[in-house]
């Protein structure tokens, strides 16, 4: 498991207003203009695996198109686009984007997954054979695509991805594992 507390930050408020943990731990408020957080320059040799969950709560006040997660890229904005990128979009889906061997895969769940105004708890669970999306504990998307993820020399962003920077938002708790977490433990 990674935390993010070492992350550069970029015009990102940290703040304990409605933090799920104590003030020295404070989550991150992104005002949707142009905060990231950058986690590593170079994700290759850190975060490329082949079994993985991204997990973190998520506070948005209004839905929006590109609340921006977790982003870890390809080299521009054009397929396959991502190698792992989790977001919420307007109407409240969960969007996780991956490729297999440089092709661009996406699960995304039902509109409404996530509420407006509350805190959320979104993960994404990815292994060959296993994708799933899980919005406070509960089981909303799944598939079954098979192969590896392609990988490349690009930076790690929570808050921004290769097509600009995430909606308003506070984003806590932000972990990736090194292996896909089963239901149980993502509700615990």
């Amino acid at each position: 498991q990674a935390d993010f507390q070492s992350g550069t930050l970029t015009n990102v408020v940290a703040t304990a207003a409605g933090d799920l943990e104590l003030a020295n731990n404070p989550a991150l408020s992104f005002d949707g203009v142009d905060d990231y957080a950058q986690i590593a320059a170079n994700g290759f040799g850190k975060f490329n695996i082949q079994s993985f969950t991204i997990e973190a709560w998520v506070y948005v006040g209004a839905l929006a198109n590109y609340i921006i997660v977790w982003s870890y890229d390809y080299t521009s904005h054009v397929e396959p686009y991502y190698a792992q990128h989790l977001r919420i979009e307007s109407g409240g889906a969960v969007f996780l984007g991956f490729n297999i061997a440089g092709v661009f895969k996406k699960l995304v769940t039902a509109s409404g997954a996530i509420t407006a105004g509350a805190w959320n708890h979104v993960a994404a669970v990815f292994t060959s054979g296993k994708q799933e999306i899980y919005v406070n504990g509960a089981l909303k998307a799944s598939s079954g695509e098979t192969g590896s993820v392609t990988y490349y020399n690009q930076p790690v962003w929570v808050g921004r991805a290769n097509f600009g920077y995430t909606k308003a938002c506070i984003l806590d708790e932000i972990r990736i594992w090194n292996r896909a977490r089963t239901q149980a433990e993502i509700q615990a």
